[in-house]
């Protein structure tokens, strides 16, 4: 199955809050810095920055970047709203792309460079945008 693979810095973004926000709400909007053709549903896997693969992720559809999405409670946790308030010339001027509308994020530890791209090729570096992949064939670790 076709997937899409990306990497997330654990510096920069707090999944755990985007966990918890998605037991008490059905969608969790992901701002991203790629274009990305907007196909959904997708399943999609977060390299972590200087690490592995640590989350599987179910994505709904994938819409154009809202700034006034990045401060509504229904679609980002607190903590990312209190970030963006913030943080104005670090993140609001950032050149955001797409929101990834994600129903889902589960633990999923796995080596990134087990990937294989959906052409046949491993996948040799963490992706600095996304790169489309096949599901591993790497178990999940248990959490």
């Amino acid at each position: 199955m076709e997937a899409i693979l990306f990497s997330a810095d654990p510096n920069k973004v707090d999944v755990e809050a985007a966990k918890r926000h998605l037991a008490h709400h059905k969608e969790l909007y992901w701002a991203v810095l790629f274009p990305i053709a907007r196909v959904g549903p997708l399943d999609g896997f977060i390299h972590m920055c200087g690490g592995r693969v640590e989350y599987r992720i179910t994505i709904s559809q994938i819409l154009p970047f809202s700034p006034n999405d990045q401060v509504d409670e229904r679609f980002k946790p607190e903590a990312w709203i209190q970030k963006w308030k913030e943080n104005p010339k670090n993140l609001q001027a950032r050149p955001w792309k797409n929101q990834l509308v994600m129903t889902d994020i589960t633990c999923f530890s796995c080596d990134t460079l087990s990937f294989k791209k959906t052409d046949g090729t491993n996948v040799r570096m963490p992706p600095q945008g996304y790169v489309r992949v096949l599901s591993p064939s790497c178990a999940p670790a248990k959490r």
